[in-house]
């Protein structure tokens, strides 16, 4: 309900009071004379509406940091709490806002973050009051409590992490990773309009790498990207229900895909109007499927960064549509002659691949209408059909496998632990026991996160002696929530070092 601001404690002129000549409007109206709302009433009075909007106007016009300072995020563990860091050469701020009508004691992730001399004691730029010190040590977990609609805004003394660099440009896109195959079908969506020619795809450390050579039509066309990362997963997908934008995903359902091939991810990415837009889907073989927006992006601008979605692991996507080579709408024999197309970096966590624990992952791409209808432009190729398979095909009438393995690992016996280490002792249960080395003291973080990247719950955060320990998960979330069964990954990490690993929790 949008109505002027009262000067005067009782309407009339020269006060804005055009909602009088509407009697409906009038009677029905929020501001009443002398209902305390008004510039006159609230003047003076600390605490009103009118008295916080000065105090705030007063510390930005005090902060150059709150006037000019960069952006940079910071995790809370509660979900009600927005907060970042407005970063300038001479000023810091660390900004919290508790959304919700109810308290919150929580805690703030700022482990990417460098503290000045490895501590800092934030002010409240309101009211002059000290909080407890950050530090190296408490910095992954910084413990802050804020009241209903509450919020502060503290002095701290700390750089914040170098904006990601982008590792794609949608350009040689066969210089990303090995070709994995190649086209077989003329395209027809339009020669260099839409088009897949080539699959790329390689691990690299912790990271999937996945390249597709072509073209993408910018009017709301989308490429899907399975992937069979773990055992489970979907043999005939089931999308229904999920939301859009965009349009097209929903309407897999009920697809079929080959013996063998059960992908556990779906990561959509269409374009529009000079942008690109990311989702993912995990698809888990109890059926239905769960959306998360990754962000967005702009084709042809040389960089895979996303804006605006939930990314916290960096998935990057470019896309370069600039291709005249490749396949015809007549012929696929050029299919290797293309080089731009897309790019993607999906870090392991992002899909739930563990590389040192799977041989292989399996992966296929397609492209998308946005009525539901899977085209004929699908890797590896349908066998050179011209006929597009429709909306949820069977892919058991198609020749060949509409899928490929990329080998990953090899398992090895762990005869001799490393001295950095992290083990499920229990790995599927109602409570979750994991034992982690370390080989000197030092500041650790155990944490739980569930597949859409979401960091569910810390173990550790702080200092932690040398040598074997254990710790015990018992399914809920840093407030206490009871989380719902299903694949969860433990990540250790410590002086830069790293470690993860699978666990299944039983309801």
């Amino acid at each position: 309900m949008r109505e002027p601001f009262e000067g005067n404690a009782v309407a009339g002129p020269p006060m804005s009071n055009y909602f009088v000549l509407n009697a409906a409007a009038y009677a029905g109206r929020i501001s009443q004379n002398n209902d305390g709302r008004s510039v006159a009433e609230q003047q003076g009075v600390s605490g009103s509406l009118l008295e916080t909007y000065r105090e705030l106007i007063a510390a930005r016009r005090a902060s150059i940091a709150l006037r000019r300072g960069g952006y940079a995020p910071v995790t809370a563990s509660a979900a009600s709490v927005w907060a970042f860091v407005r970063d300038h050469a001479d000023q810091q701020v660390l900004v919290a806002i508790n959304v919700s009508g109810s308290s919150r004691t929580l805690t703030l992730d700022l482990g990417g973050f460098a503290v000045a001399g490895g501590a800092t004691v934030p002010t409240d730029l309101l009211s002059g009051a000290t909080l407890t010190a950050l530090t190296d040590a408490n910095k992954g977990a910084y413990p802050l409590t804020l009241g209903a609609y509450g919020y502060r805004l503290l002095q701290v003394a700390v750089t914040a992490p170098e904006p990601p660099a982008s590792l794609l440009d949608g350009l040689a896109v066969a210089d990303l990773a090995p070709p994995l195959v190649a086209q077989d079908t003329p395209t027809n969506l339009g020669d260099n309009v839409s088009e897949l020619d080539r699959l790329f795809a390689r691990v690299s450390g912790d990271s999937l790498f996945v390249g597709v050579t072509g073209n993408l039509a910018t009017d709301g066309t989308g490429l899907c990207l399975l992937l069979d990362t773990a055992p489970g997963g979907q043999t005939a997908l089931d999308l229904d229900g999920v939301p859009v934008p965009p349009s097209g995903p929903e309407l897999l359902s009920g697809l079929r895909l080959d013996e063998g091939f059960a992908p556990d991810q779906l990561l959509f990415v269409n374009a529009y109007a000079g942008n690109i837009y990311v989702d993912q889907y995990t698809l888990p073989a109890s059926g239905g499927a769960v959306k998360t927006y990754r962000g967005a992006g702009v084709v042809g601008s040389g960089t895979g960064l996303l804006a605006g979605g939930d990314n916290p692991h960096g998935i990057q996507v470019a896309l370069d549509n600039r291709n005249t080579a490749g396949v015809t709408a007549t012929s696929a024999a050029a299919a290797a002659t293309a080089v731009t197309g897309f790019e993607i970096y999906l870090p392991a966590l992002s899909v739930g691949l563990v590389p040192s624990e799977a041989a292989s992952l399996k992966l296929a791409a397609f492209l998308l209408r946005t009525d539901g209808t899977v085209t004929n432009q699908w890797l590896p190729g349908l066998g050179g059909t011209l006929t597009e398979p429709g909306t949820a095909p069977d892919l058991a009438d198609y020749p060949g496998d509409q899928h490929v393995a990329l080998p990953v690992a090899t398992a090895v016996p762990d005869t001799a632990p490393s001295v950095f280490d992290l083990r499920v002792a229990r790995d599927a249960g109602p409570d979750l026991e994991f034992w982690f080395r370390l080989p000197e003291a030092a500041v650790a973080r155990l944490e739980i996160i569930d597949l859409r990247g979401h960091r569910v719950r810390t173990l550790l955060a702080g200092p932690a002696v040398a040598g074997e320990q254990m710790v015990v998960w018992d399914g809920a979330d840093d407030r206490g929530a009871r989380q719902p069964g299903g694949l969860y990954l433990a990540r250790l990490t410590s002086e830069g070092r790293s470690e993860v690993r699978r666990a299944v929790l039983v309801r």
